[in-house]
């Protein structure tokens, strides 16, 4: 921790960064929110889930926006009482959004499609597997399924439209914001875009994959530490085990 303390920027979409601010300013940080993405969403995908015969016996959401715009297929989930398929979730935070819905939902040990993956499979063959997912997202999970000769849906219920502010460098300047929560691959573009090289040294970005921290390290951050979740235990305990 520098003199200072912990002073973070969290970059997430609204209204997803306001439980970690609270926690984090609760623990002596302090936290200032500037998203760095937008959620829109797909009303005509989602509507298509209930125009279809239900013949999944897995649902895959990645992220909390997938359960939040999908609420056609939650009510069928729901209703469909007794031919419940198993639900999973990429991440903890989209495993308790799905439970705010009454959906108990398998997750991996980690944030990240590896992660899940590893706890899913392997599976019988030929398993229909809906994947409820944002535009342009990741294709690791589906990939994966169908090379194992799975059947994959792809439904995209939303879209991340990048926020890229030229006014960001001063922001962190002001404040002398030394970290970053960097959630994935497309917020950290929109955080090159919007930041001069000259703010990067002061900066550790708190990337929650390995892959994501891979990538930050390529842009020339000099300083990426990996955190196993978004709470402020975890990314404490990123800062502290990269030091």
């Amino acid at each position: 921790m520098t003199e200072q303390g912990n002073r973070w920027l969290l970059t997430r979409p609204d209204p997803m960064n306001g439980v970690l601010s609270r926690e984090l300013t609760a623990l002596g940080d302090a936290a200032w929110v500037h998203p760095l993405l937008c959620i829109e969403p797909l009303a005509e995908a989602a509507s298509r889930l209930i125009e279809e015969p239900f013949p999944w016996k897995h649902v895959i959401f990645t992220s909390q926006p997938a359960v939040e715009h999908s609420s056609a297929l939650l009510a069928r989930l729901i209703g469909n009482h007794g031919l419940l398929p198993t639900c999973y979730a990429v991440g903890d935070a989209t495993q308790s959004k799905l439970a705010e819905y009454g959906i108990k939902a398998r997750s991996g040990n980690e944030p990240g499609s590896e992660s899940l993956l590893r706890a899913m499979l392997p599976l019988p063959p030929r398993q229909s597997v809906l994947l409820v997912t944002g535009e342009g997202g990741r294709t690791l999970i589906e990939d994966t399924l169908r090379a194992g000769n799975h059947l994959v849906t792809r439904c995209e219920v939303y879209r991340r439209r990048s926020l890229v502010d030229s006014g960001l460098t001063g922001l962190v300047e002001a404040h002398g914001i030394n970290r970053v929560l960097i959630t994935s691959v497309q917020a950290l573009e929109a955080l090159v875009q919007s930041l001069e090289l000259t703010v990067y040294e002061g900066l550790t970005v708190v990337a929650v994959s390995e892959r994501i921290a891979d990538v930050a390290s390529n842009f020339g951050f000099p300083k990426v530490v990996v955190s196993q979740g978004m709470n402020s235990e975890a990314v404490r305990l990123a800062l502290e085990s990269g030091t």
